[in-house]
């Protein structure tokens, strides 16, 4: 009976020792790959706690050996304001790169792959340029006109500087150019590309615009007086307030046209495409429509008087037009100095001035001071 109770006594030390093992060693061992249990005759046993650690352990320290530790490679970063390889490169050839070559590479750009590279240098060279033949004071010279026909330095501030009266600005490409307020007088703008360009409040009196692209541009106040825009591009433009006096517009393409207020007495529109333009409140006194296509033109308050001339079949009353009459106090901007007559003591404004009118300065009334006198003691 003794021998029994000691058996028993045995199988429980057994069944204590060989227990499960908790979550966090089973977990250990399943990542160093040691093996929880072992075969004892035909079941399998969880071995102990303290033989699974000791194995976990001498597992751990051989997989330490083995690894080794990756290097991590540190790329060099330039630093700020050192320019790359290939910024280098593209700026050596802009230095070396003519005007022609240029040209070449906007009009095949597949066949040089570092054009997008090129171009920013160039123009950044060719804007020094602009500004070394700017300070020599010759506006019209023949490099600046060839400059203007192939890069677009129309966002550039020194297009400014460039825009003097007379300026010579033929086929130029001033495409979005800041021209606020400029003097342009009598320059030559023919074949220009003017598109969504800002001319306002710009004084362009006698300038030439013939053919030129003033798509979208911003001319609201400008001065045109007498200024040729024939068979000029203007679809969408901002002709606001603009005076248009005496201009030349014929076979003008003024479709959609803001011309709201616009002067436009004496001007010259035969043949011109007014389509869906905006006319309101303009002023047409004398000006030549001839042929030219009102379809969806709005005209309401605009002025007309006996000499203006309207395309066949138009009816002004019915397209809410006003009509006036010539005024008696007639502005030096609409007189005709050809019927003047000169005389010894300068030009006779009589013909032009209404009855009862008197030329000279007027007589100011002499106001005599009253002097105090002294009062004698």
């Amino acid at each position: 009976m003794v021998k029994n109770v000691k058996k028993e006594e045995n199988n429980f030390l057994g069944i204590l020792l060989m227990s499960k093992p908790g979550k966090v060693l089973k977990g250990l061992c399943k990542k160093l790959g040691v093996r929880l249990t072992v075969k004892r005759g035909k079941k399998r046993v969880y071995k102990s706690v303290a033989v699974l650690k000791r194995l976990c352990k001498r597992k751990a320290g051989k997989k330490k050996k083995k690894v080794k530790k990756k290097r991590k490679v540190k790329r060099r970063r330039r630093k700020f304001g050192v320019p790359s390889l290939q910024s280098m490169a593209a700026e050596q050839i802009a230095e070396n790169m003519s005007l022609d070559d240029y040209k070449n590479m906007l009009t095949y750009p597949e066949n040089d792959p570092g054009a997008k590279n090129t171009i920013p240098y160039f123009k950044k060279k060719i804007e020094l340029e602009l500004k070394e033949l700017v300070k020599q004071r010759d506006y019209s010279i023949k490099r600046i006109q060839k400059i203007l026909k192939i890069v677009n330095v129309g966002k550039t501030n020194i297009i400014s500087e460039i825009a003097r009266p007379g300026a010579y600005f033929f086929e130029a490409d001033l495409q979005g150019a800041q021209l606020r307020r400029a003097d342009l007088r009598r320059a030559n703008l023919q074949d220009a590309n003017l598109r969504e360009a800002d001319l306002q409040w710009a004084h362009l009196q006698n300038t030439i615009l013939n053919h030129a692209n003033l798509q979208e541009a911003d001319l609201q106040g400008a001065y045109l007086y007498q200024s040729n825009l024939y068979q000029s591009h203007l679809q969408g433009a901002n002709l606001k307030w603009a005076d248009l006096e005496r201009a030349h517009l014929g076979q003008a393409k003024l479709q959609g046209v803001n011309l709201t207020k616009a002067d436009l007495r004496l001007a010259d529109l035969e043949g011109a495409n007014l389509q869906w333009a905006d006319l309101q409140g303009a002023q047409l006194q004398g000006a030549d429509l001839e042929g030219a296509d009102l379809q969806g033109a709005v005209l309401n308050n605009a002025k007309y008087d006996n000499v203006t001339r309207f395309p066949k079949g138009f009816n002004p009353h019915e397209r809410g037009m006003i009509m006036v009459e010539q005024p008696t106090d007639i502005t030096v901007d609409l007189l005709d100095f050809s019927k003047m007559v000169t005389k010894p003591g300068g030009l006779d404004f009589s013909e032009f001035m209404p009855p009862g009118y008197k030329f000279g300065r007027r007589k100011r009334k002499r106001v005599k001071k009253k002097r105090k006198r002294k009062r004698r003691k």
